[in-house]
């Protein structure tokens, strides 16, 4: 099969919009809780139920991902991502009219059914339309964009939720003209071809990937949950330096994933993985010995660089190493396990923080992330060695 021809930038700028869903889908009605726990203080347990508004998407994508990804290889890219758009715009926007918080709670699950079918045809998509050297700079690009999508996310719901607590369930309904715009990519529906698709599952690399993706998402989400509390730690008590600290994580991020395509040219997946992790690791082991807010900025700084070049490295990897029909799966598992990664990690960093303190789950992470940079490296270094054995 000869490579796909590169699509045009305004296909290209759909895709881009289509993945900031996935930001857009908790980062908007942040600003809004506190307004809808007041609403809804006379209920029992109002504010964890308006807290868990935030959060149940998440786990409604890592239950739905894999299974919408064997949809659309299944069934082909076009059905699910239209499908996923339309519901999108209804459960986002649900917040608009009801008036509950158990509708409001079923809205948002199924609001991340919708980022589920959305994020996952959106993937395979980019694997479909992109040849491999357009596709590795494109996923640098999609990294950053959805960086920056969160940081202009968060300012609208915040310039929303000043209108009323409803007000930023107003700006799901974007989905709507991207569905329009949706109805005109050019769906090759690889994916279309019945119950036994050709070629084989790149399965050891699946799960390596995807092994890897929840420990980064674990070691990543303890920026947004733990950061606030750190600030307060050392003595900055502003909320807007605690927002300052995340935006610097996010925007080295955003800025680090665009030189991603001459990375990966030097240095392979492997090497990638090996020196993002140890980047990441070494800024949160600033973070965790830092005595001042300025040396912990400094430490979320680094931690972003490697924050960066980590993510686009995932699906360049899989999408290279899978057959067309199965891109869908693929696609589906990655997404699974980045939001799987985001639900646990409160979880896996609270014995740490309860033990030790907040800087001990930084600490923890960057030992944990000393060791996958050791293992890739290793892994990237073996063949070599190999060959000079032999």
């Amino acid at each position: 099969m000869s490579p796909p021809t590169p699509p045009p930038t305004g296909i290209r700028l759909l895709l881009l919009l289509q993945a900031s869903l996935t930001v857009m889908a908790g980062a908007t009605i942040a600003p809004a809780l506190p307004a809808i726990a007041a609403h809804f203080a006379d209920l029992p347990h109002a504010a964890f139920l308006s807290r868990l508004l935030l959060t149940l998407p998440a786990l409604l994508i890592a239950a739905c991902a894999f299974p919408a990804g064997w949809l659309v290889d299944r069934f082909g890219r076009r059905w699910p991502l239209l499908a996923g758009l339309a519901l999108y715009a209804v459960a986002g926007a649900s917040g608009l009219v009801l008036d509950s918080l158990p509708g409001l709670l079923l809205g948002r699950a199924a609001l991340g059914l919708a980022v589920a079918l959305v994020m996952t045809t959106t993937m395979t998509l980019v694997g479909d339309l992109l040849p491999p050297p357009e596709r590795e700079r494109f996923m640098g690009r999609l990294a950053a964009f959805m960086s920056f999508g969160g940081v202009v996310f968060l300012t609208v719901g915040g310039l929303l939720a000043e209108l009323g607590w409803r007000g930023p369930f107003a700006a799901y309904l974007l989905a709507l003209p991207l569905l329009v715009l949706a109805t005109r990519l050019p769906f090759a529906d690889r994916g279309s071809t019945g119950r036994h698709p050709s070629g084989a599952m790149p399965l050891g690399l699946a799960g390596l990937v995807c092994a890897t993706a929840v420990l980064h998402m674990i070691g990543f989400y303890v920026t947004p949950v733990q950061v606030p509390f750190l600030m307060v730690e050392l003595g900055v008590t502003a909320p807007s330096f605690a927002g300052l600290a995340i935006a610097t994580f996010t925007l080295a991020s955003a800025l680090c994933a665009l030189a991603y395509r001459p990375i990966l040219a030097r240095l392979g997946h492997q090497g990638v993985f090996a020196l993002a992790f140890a980047v990441f690791a070494a800024g949160y082991l600033l973070v965790a010995a830092a005595a001042t807010a300025s040396v912990a900025l400094l430490g979320l700084a680094l931690a972003g660089i490697g924050n960066g070049i980590m993510i686009p490295n995932y699906g360049t990897w899989l999408l290279a190493r899978t057959p067309a029909p199965l891109r869908g799966r693929v696609s589906g598992a990655m997404t699974a396990s980045f939001f799987f990664g985001q639900f646990l990690s409160p979880l896996a960093t609270e014995p740490l923080v309860a033990q030790g303190g907040i800087a001990a789950a930084f600490l923890g992470v960057a030992v944990g992330g000393t060791g996958i940079a050791a293992g890739y490296l290793f892994a990237a270094r073996l063949p070599a060695a190999v060959g000079r054995a032999a």
